[in-house]
């Protein structure tokens, strides 16, 4: 299954569908590829684990919808254990320095989740690109890292990462170019003013 996802993403991007972007691997290699969107996959011993994020590019401020999916595409059921109640974060980073992770508060009892075949886990979260109380994420390029949570990095073989990118509202644009003009204005008022000898 992983495997046609991919072609299928291929063939779009050689007839030039939409906003697509692909790499092609074969199945079980553990190589990354991107699908459909603002998204990214990669297929390791028939599961796959998928980032998506709802846009890529977002006004500062703006909620960042972020969605983690696994699915077992096996014949048989598969089993993810887990040290703590922590079975998944997302990550905002800024050339590997984390900026922002989703991580919550969690305890130290094993927990875990089971997929039969052909099931999947999904995990959403809702951004408010706060990245603490009251700083908002500047404006920037950033990569969003999705991945299942391990003790000692267990499964750091989940993690996937998408760009993002942070613009201005418009409403500061505005602002910025308003007083621009103001400041510009005022200056020709007085060269104006002293070429006319007033």
């Amino acid at each position: 299954m992983g495997r046609q996802i991919g072609l299928l993403t291929a063939v779009l991007v050689l007839l030039g569908v939409g906003n697509v972007r692909a790499t092609l691997v074969l199945e079980g290699t553990g190589r990354e590829y991107s699908a459909l969107g603002n998204s990214n996959s990669k297929v390791i011993d028939e599961i796959e684990y998928y980032l998506e994020l709802d846009k890529s590019i977002y006004e500062q401020g703006e909620n960042v919808e972020m969605l983690y999916r696994v699915t077992n595409f096996k014949d048989e059921n598969v089993t993810f254990r887990f040290p703590s109640t922590a079975q998944w974060n997302f990550l905002v980073d800024n050339n590997e320095n984390i900026i922002w992770s989703a991580a919550e508060t969690f305890t130290w009892i094993s927990t875990e989740f089971l997929l039969k075949p052909g099931e999947n886990k999904t995990i959403t979260y809702t951004w408010d690109m706060k990245i603490n109380q009251s700083n908002l994420l500047d404006v920037g390029k950033y990569n969003v890292v999705g991945r299942l949570d391990g003790d000692s990095g267990f499964y750091d073989f989940t993690k996937l990462g998408v760009e993002m990118e942070v613009v201005p509202e418009p409403a500061s644009i505005l602002l910025t170019i308003g007083i621009g003009g103001i400041v510009i204005r005022r200056k020709r008022t007085l060269r104006n003013s002293k070429y006319f000898g007033n």
